[in-house]
């Protein structure tokens, strides 16, 4: 039996595709979804950039630092975005945690998370929490398009990739 373990990723995302009865099409402003880390579609004459990352204590934090948690909850976020060439401008962050958990871990954890989202230029806007066994948060985040989005199906060979700062760091 095939599990999502031995599929991996891009193939899972690919069964989802063909799962779906009805895909939005350029017609109604997308330029482009399942292929890229994000959705990239037209609203009046701006593009724009949306993409959701998804973590849980267990799976995909070492540090136990909140402040150090909530710095790679916005660059996870928001590195999406990035490389289709947005600008991050708004960030939604739902979260669940343990009802023991002390209140200053929000606190610490919301502080890295708009110091990280001051050097996008970003702000955290809204979100939801709730209660649940371990860790866990969804973040949502939205960005501005000044140029031609940076998309993988545009990618040809002879093209130039440029990397800033330091590689992994959302680690």
């Amino acid at each position: 039996m095939e599990t999502l373990g031995s599929l991996g990723e891009l193939k899972v995302i690919k069964r989802i595709e063909k799962a779906l009865s009805r895909r939005a099409s350029s017609k109604s402003g997308l330029v482009a979804d399942f292929g890229e880390d994000a959705a990239v579609f037209k609203v009046g004459k701006k593009l724009v950039a949306v993409s959701t990352d998804m973590g849980v204590s267990s799976t995909h934090f070492v540090s136990k630092s909140p402040i150090e948690i909530g710095r790679k909850i916005a660059v996870s976020a928001n590195t999406d975005l990035l490389a289709k060439g947005a600008l991050p401008r708004f960030m939604w962050l739902d979260f669940a945690l343990p009802p023991q958990t002390p209140a200053f871990f929000v606190e610490k954890l919301y502080k890295g998370i708009d110091v990280q989202l001051a050097q996008f230029n970003s702000f955290l806007v809204g979100g939801d929490t709730n209660k649940g066994k371990e860790f866990c948060y969804s973040a949502a985040v939205f960005g501005e398009i000044p140029f031609k989005p940076l998309l993988r199906k545009n990618a040809v060979a002879g093209n130039l990739l440029v990397l800033t700062g330091e590689i992994g760091s959302a680690a």
